[in-house]
Parts: C-alpha cells; structure tokens; sequence
C-alpha cells in the first residue's frame, strides 16, 4: 500500500494537483478582499451578456427562418417557369411550396392581368392552411371578392414583382381569422425573362411572437417588436397606442424616443434609461424584414442575483477556506486523470471526423473531370471547370465527357448542402454517364433521369443543364431542368459579345416525375465560349445581402471573355464574386464550367501506344467534319492512319520515350491528305517489301503487314524525307470514300 501511494505520489497527476492546491490556497488568501467585489461585476455584466445574447440568438433565429422561407419561394419561382404554362399546374406548384415549409400557411399565384384569358381580368389562384380546422383550401381568391389587385394593379407584391424585386410586406391582420400575418413575394419569368406572374407566401407571426416570450433571459423582461414605421409587431406588455414611437413621444421621454428612432433606423445598441425607474434596454434589427426587437428589464432586477450571491459568497469564504484544502488535496487528482482521458477521447473522435471529412471531400474533387487529364476533346475544346463548396463537401456538379461521337457536358445544383447533397450529386452524375452509354439525344437522357430520381423516397432535387457538341460540325443540343442560363459568347469582333442562352427550362430533376423535357439546338463556330455557372455565383451576398445578380454577372464574364486562356476567364470570375462578397461567408457552392469551341486539323501525340484511342476519335472528327460518315469507309480510314502512326511509335524513335509525332489534316477539293511528321531517324515505310500473305504471320517481314494494310486501304501513300523530319502522307479521295 505505501508503495502504491509513493507511485502516485510522485506521478505527474499528484504532481499536478499539489501545485494546483498551493496555487489556488495563496491566490484565494490574497484576493479574498477584492474577490465578492469582483465576482459581483463579473456576475453583472454575465447577466447584461446574457440577455444580449439571447436576444441576438432570437433574432437571428428569427432571420434564418425568414431565409429559409425566402430560398423556398426563390426557387419555386424559378421552376414556375418552366411549368406555369398550363394553369393545371398552379395547384401542384402551390402545394409543393406550401409543403416545403411548416411556417407557410398560405401561397398564391398573382398573375398579369389576362394573362390566362379564360379566368378574366384579375386571377390569384391560391392554397391556404385553415386556421380553424386545419384543412388545405385551394381556390381563386379573386372569386371570393379579395382582389390582391386594384384598377391599376399598383398591389406591392405585384408592382414588386413585375420590376424583377422580392419583397416582404408589412406585418397585417387577416381578414379570414384575424391573426397577425406577413409575406414573401418573388418574381416569375418567362423563358423571355419577362415577369408574368408574382409567387408569394405567407407566414402567420405568432411563432415570433411564442419565439420572443419563450426566449426571455428573465420573467420581469419586457418586450417590443416594431416595423421600420415605428408600428408593433408584438408589445408586452400591451398598451393602447399601436405605434411605438407615438407611445414614447406621448410618455415624454426623450431617452425612449431616441431609442425607438434608432430601432426604427435598423441600428443595434443598449441604453439605460429612467421608465421611471431605472431599466436597461437592448436592441437589434431582424435584416431580412427590417423590423427590430428591444428587450427592456430594470436594472435592480439584473443586480438583485449578483448581491444575493455576493452576500452568500462571505459568509461561505470562512468554511471554504477550511475545506478547500482536503477536498482539492483529494479531488483533484481522481478530477484530472478522467478529464484528461475524456478530453483525449473526444479529440481523437473529432480528428477522426475532420479526416473523414476531408477525405470525401478529396473523394469528390477527384470525381470531377481533371483538366491536367487526357484531352477527350482531341484538341477540339477548351475546358475549365471548379466547384468551391460552401461546406467541406458540396451538392454542385459539374461534367463533361465523349461518348456516342459527341462531347457532352452538365452542370448542376442540389437542393441543400453537406454530405446528403454531396451523395445526391455522386448519383446523379454517375447516372448521367451510364445512360449517355445508350442514349445519344439529351432531352432523352433528362427524361430517363428524371423518372429514375423521381422514383426516389427523399425530397430532394436539383438543378442540371445537359449539353451536347457534334465535335465536327459544331453544332450543339442543350436541355434545361431548372437550371440558371449559361451565358454564350461570340469573339468575332474586337469586344466579345456575350448573351445568356435562353433554353426554355423545365422543372427541376425529382420535382414532378411525368415532366416533358425537349432540347434546342444552336450553331457553333470557332471561337465561340459556352460559360456555365450555378446560382453560387449570380446569387453571391455580400454583408448587407445584396447580391451580385445576373446582370453584373454577365458584365464580368463579357469582359473575363477577352482572355485566350479558358482557365483565366474562370479565375477572373472567381476573382469578381469573391470581390462582391467581401467579409461575407460563402453561404452557397461556387460552380463554373467554360467551354470555348476550337476546331483544327491538327494533333500531337507521343510515341506511346495508349494515345491510338485519341487518335481514333480525332480521325473520325476529322472524316465526319469533310462529310465521311460511311461506317466501312470510317473504319478503313481510322484502321490504315492507326497502322502508320504505330509504325512510327514503333521504328522512329528507338529506344526514346515521350517523343513528339506531329499529325495534320489537310482538305483539298477532292481530297483529304493526313500527314505524319517525326522527328525520329530517317526511315522510308513505302520501301518495305509488300508481305506473302500466303505465308504465316510469323515468317512475314516486321512492319510489313503494317505498310501493306494502310496502302491497300488508300487511295495514295507517299514519303519524303524534309527538314529533318520523316514526312509521310496518307491520301484519302472524297470521292471514292
């Protein structure tokens, strides 16, 4: 037993506790004086923090939850587009909206004036939460005698809306059952980007109002909530005047006046002040909604808890003292060795956590194409793409690949964030691929993967626009599901002109499963960029939530267009909307794709066998380009250009790796000449002796069953020996092919 208490006598945890013990002991000793003095302030001015930070976490709850009813709005109008071209489908984009969210009870639908002439002048198709049994209604209001429209429709909502802006309203009381309401419009456009009609939702308040009472720091808190104009939101307790600043003005309490001014200002502060008696008052604004909320609470109310401990604090210094010793002497080590080991195990639990984090974090950055990669295009595309997630992992996508003979590419935006969204991307990309394999069109494969999403039990959904380039000719198929329009650009002049590409959308993927897709097609010509970006970047706020928009957005990319280098035009654009954001946090992923459309006849490879699969593709463009789409007549091109280039891999370079070999299409009226070039030692494939191809394949001469194929197959093979490069040129007639 001694040798057991000399061990942890002298281990480092009894260590430990016998300097804290001393070190505690001498510093109680020396500030037992200042200490109840001391405590007491501390004590104070945890209560004022307290009750300002509950106050700030109100509001800001409060504005997260407007947020959220805002992005929910947003996004339902941006697919009310694509769907509200049949009045049909007012009431299941109503329903979706008002499912999406516990906090809507009511949505409606404010159309132009006779924008759909069998409903008449004035048409709000509308569903609402009955407040009195609960049941869903949905119905036209303008039939009921509640006209959201005046004569002129100088309605907020609607003036709003038709001039592009969201707006909330005033807080006001319901006709129907007379609780305290307000509301959310947003615009919707058509495929012209011109509004038409004006989704808005409606929240009842009375949450904020159950919010602000549940969340008092203390019951003799009172409270106010006010508009910008001054008027209440929720007063308690109640008074009789409805107007915060008349109550104050009429109280003549120029301190009260000053301080409703400020909340009607939208500024955030605290003040003490005589009501008559002493109370401290704190104050913030709800940004979203610019109203403001002001706790208020008497000042001996705040200071009454921090005198009763202070009392109780020296009465219980003399038994402490006598205490503290025995009680440290012996907690203290048995307190160190589990906390220690506790604090062991949760840092080892959240590396973990970070580890696994990031490592799907770098899973999923390497399942987006690589630019450093292969050159799928063969030389026939500039491509760059980045997706900067808002958290570690993200729910945007971004692809592009060839398939079918056709270069395709995709862009994306998951509803939510985190690693939900990051698995839905993984999926809908994969899918995207596999029925690429079997579908050549891309409103077919949107179709296909709209069913296949729809089928799924989540709600989630997400954006995607799905392009297609006929590499050879240029011209290029496009799909839109809910997506933001790219922006196209032509560089024909010396000021790039730049444009968004206004492919009618449809819904987004997984929103309605018997949605019909269609594509249109667009002409490319050398020159012309395709930039593809997601709502990260045209919705990207800064601190006081402005955001960049799509006009400013298209101004940066029409300037960024100037750069020949399609990974510039992406950095500038990075560059403009991190400026925009400034000290704003990221709220959204950042996603852009730039595409930019460059044909030419020419290609590099090197002396390394796994490059003949760029080399196909390339011929095939190349034939299909100066219209040789015959299969047979394709096949024996791309067999007799393979058969020479391996013979140059093969014979030109002995012994050296990662060599150039140079090849180039030239188009003549009738014919179409590819030329190899290589630097390698001087060798004259024409002068093989053509093969027995009676004999074994083993006993014909090396190389020679080679130059025997590709001259069977052509029309012409001639070799010349120039500025220390084998020349060797393969002849094709038009014609003949």
């Amino acid at each position: 037993m001694k040798i057991q208490f000399s061990r942890q006598l002298g281990s480092l945890s009894m260590k430990i506790s016998a300097f804290v013990v001393g070190i505690v002991l001498v510093f109680f000793t020396i500030n037992s004086i200042v200490s109840i003095g001391t405590a007491y302030d501390d004590a104070v001015s945890s209560t004022y923090e307290k009750m300002e930070a509950v106050m700030e976490n109100t509001a800001r709850h409060v504005d997260l939850r407007l947020l959220n009813g805002e992005n929910i709005t947003d996004l339902m109008a941006k697919t009310g587009s694509a769907v509200l071209a049949d009045s049909t489908k007012c009431k299941e984009l109503l329903m979706t909206l008002i499912n999406s969210s516990p906090d809507i009870s009511a949505a409606t639908l404010e159309f132009a004036p006779h924008h759909y002439p069998t409903t008449g002048k004035e048409y709000a198709p509308t569903i609402f939460i009955s407040s009195q049994t609960g049941d869903t209604i949905y119905e036209d209001i303008t039939l009921r005698g509640f006209h959201y429209l005046d004569s002129k429709y100088n309605d907020v909502n609607w003036s709003e809306g038709a001039q592009g802006r969201t707006t909330w309203s005033a807080p006001y009381t319901s006709v129907s059952d007379h609780l305290n309401r307000v509301s959310y419009s947003s615009p919707v456009y058509d495929k012209d980007g011109k509004v038409f009609a004006v989704l808005c939702s409606t929240f009842t308040i009375d949450w904020i109002q159950q919010m602000l009472m549940e969340d008092k720091p203390n019951e003799a808190c009172q409270l106010i909530a006010i508009t910008k104009e001054g008027d209440h939101i929720y007063q308690q307790p109640t008074h009789s005047t409805t107007n915060a600043l008349k109550e104050a003005q009429s109280m003549g309490n120029d301190d009260y006046v000053e301080v409703i001014r400020l909340m009607m200002k939208g500024e955030k502060g605290k003040k003490i002040i005589s009501m008559p008696e002493e109370t401290y008052l704190y104050f913030t604004p709800v940004q979203r909604t610019q109203w403001s909320i002001c706790y208020s609470i008497p000042t001996d109310v705040i200071t009454s808890k921090p005198l009763a401990m202070a009392d109780n604090m020296l009465y219980a210094g003399i038994a402490l003292m006598l205490l503290m010793f025995v009680a440290l002497s012996i907690g203290i080590y048995y307190i160190i060795r589990p906390f220690t080991n506790n604090l062991k195990a949760v840092t080892e639990s959240n590396a973990s956590l970070n580890s696994d984090l990031k490592i799907a974090s770098a899973i999923q950055q390497s399942m987006l194409p690589q630019d450093g990669a292969t050159d799928i295009s063969c030389g026939q595309m500039q491509i760059h793409g980045m997706l900067r997630p808002a958290k570690m992992v993200g729910g945007d996508l971004y692809d592009y690949f060839y398939d079918n003979g056709r270069f395709y590419f995709c862009i994306g935006d998951i509803s939510g964030k985190g690693v939900p969204a990051a698995m839905y991307m993984t999926i809908t990309r994969t899918l995207v691929r596999v029925m690429a394999e079997s579908e050549k069109d891309v409103d077919k494969i949107i179709n296909r993967l709209n069913k296949t999403m729809s089928r799924s039990q989540n709600s989630m959904f997400c954006t995607l626009f799905l392009g297609s380039i006929d590499l050879a000719t240029g011209k290029m198929s496009c799909c839109n599901a809910g997506h933001n329009p790219p922006v196209i650009i032509h560089r024909t002049g010396d000021v790039p002109q730049a444009e968004f590409l206004r492919v009618t959308p449809g819904a987004a993927i997984g929103v309605f499963d018997d949605e019909n897709y269609s594509s249109e097609d667009f002409q490319l010509i050398p020159g012309d960029s395709i930039y593809l970006y997601t709502d990260g970047v045209t919705e990207a706020e800064d601190i006081n939530h402005k955001l960049l928009g799509e006009a400013a957005t298209l101004d940066a990319v029409r300037s960024a267009a100037a750069s020949d280098n399609v990974a510039d035009v992406v950095s500038q654009m990075l560059a403009v909307v991190d400026a925009h954001a400034g000290k704003a946090t990221q709220s959204d992923d950042i996603t852009m794709l730039m595409l930019r459309f460059t044909p030419t006849d020419r290609l590099t490879l090197t002396n390394d066998v796994s490059q003949i699969s760029k080399l196909g593709e390339w011929t095939r463009i190349i034939c299909n380009r100066n219209g040789i789409s015959d299969h047979t007549s394709l096949f024996n091109i791309q067999l007799a250009v393979e058969e020479a280039v391996v013979n140059v891999m093969n014979y030109a370079y002995p012994g050296q790796k990662n060599q150039p070999i140079y090849l180039e299409a030239k188009v003549e009226e009738s014919a179409i000449d590819f030329i190899i070039r290589d630097n390698g030692v001087q060798y004259d494939p024409t002068q093989n002796e053509s093969p027995d191809i009676d004999l074994p394949t083993e006993e014909c001469n090396i190389g020679g069953l080679g130059v025997f194929l590709y001259t069977q197959l052509l029309d012409a093979v001639t070799y010349k020996y120039e500025n220390n490069q084998n020349v060797l040129t393969l002849t094709i007639n038009k014609v003949d092919s």
